[in-house]
């Protein structure tokens, strides 16, 4: 506090004026004068007016703070009711989308069923079917039947005999578009002619007549010739190591190793066999000093 100077006079310290306080109404008396209680009770009447005129300065803004507050917790309380019925709704979805899972697994199954059910009953209307490849375009003329029918009695005779004669029941050429002469499909009707035609076409490889290579194979449905051309790279694996193999119908690996017969009806079990049990069996044959082998001209 800066030091009063020397001859100044001394001003003493009143009560504000112009308000309604008990200090406002008391007779201006100089500070020396009071004692500690009036003093107190002048300096809490200074401190009530001012903070007085503060808070009613600071009320409205107040007063526009609890209004936001208020309109923030309406809308709180309104997203939480929002959150509540969702939940709910998802968790009926959860419980429907579970439902409808086991329903597509259901499907799934009996549509798998249906799928092999139908394969089956086309494979066993295909029974005394067999293809034959290597026809000329056009050979048969107009009457495919009778031309297939004198055909296989031709090629199977002699030696090659069959249990009956070859009667044909219907024969016609594969649909499709493409270069080249389409396969003929020939209905036998004799069940067991038809097996030894596919047995002695399976020994003999090619068989010729005239001037025609011809090849005939069982005819097979679409799935089970899928089934069965899935062990094409390990059947070739095993032919180039030397080891006979061979299919059973529908699609099932047999093999023969060490003397021991093998059956395989998925192809990871046939692949994982020649790689853990066959592969390392042949790399000793040859050698340990080879770090790739080769068997008939074909590197693993």
């Amino acid at each position: 506090m800066p030091r009063r100077k020397r001859g100044e006079k001394h001003t003493p310290i009143t009560a504000p004026t112009g308000t309604d306080s008990p200090a406002s109404t008391a007779v201006q008396v100089p500070v020396k004068n009071m004692d500690k209680k009036e003093l107190s009770e002048l300096i809490r009447s200074i401190m009530r007016e001012e903070l007085k005129v503060h808070m009613d300065e600071l009320q409205p803004q107040l007063n526009s703070i609890k209004l936001d507050v208020k309109s923030c917790a309406e809308k709180v309380t309104g997203i939480e009711t929002v959150l509540s019925g969702q939940s709910d709704q998802i968790n009926e979805l959860e419980r429907e989308c579970g439902a409808l899972r086991k329903i597509c697994n259901t499907l799934q199954q009996e549509n798998q069923e249906l799928r092999e059910k139908t394969d089956r009953l086309e494979g066993y209307s295909r029974r005394f079917n067999i293809r034959i490849f290597g026809l000329d375009r056009g050979v048969e003329g107009n009457n495919a039947t009778e031309y297939m029918s004198a055909l296989l009695r031709d090629i199977f005779k002699g030696q090659r005999k069959l249990p009956g004669p070859p009667d044909v029941e219907i024969a016609h050429r594969v649909a499709g578009k493409g270069p080249g002469p389409k396969p003929m499909i020939v209905r036998l009707q004799r069940f067991m002619v038809k097996e030894a035609i596919l047995k002695t076409a399976k020994l003999e490889k090619v068989l010729e007549y005239k001037n025609m290579k011809l090849k005939i194979l069982p005819d097979l449905t679409t799935e089970t010739a899928r089934r069965r051309a899935l062990f094409n790279s390990v059947r070739g694996k095993l032919y180039r190591a030397g080891i006979q193999s061979g299919l059973a119908h529908p699609a099932t690996l047999i093999l023969t190793f060490n003397g021991e017969k093998k059956i395989f009806q998925k192809v990871s079990e046939a692949e994982k066999f020649f790689e853990e049990k066959i592969k390392p069996s042949l790399g000793k044959i040859i050698g340990n000093y080879h770090k790739s082998y080769t068997i008939m001209g074909h590197a693993y």
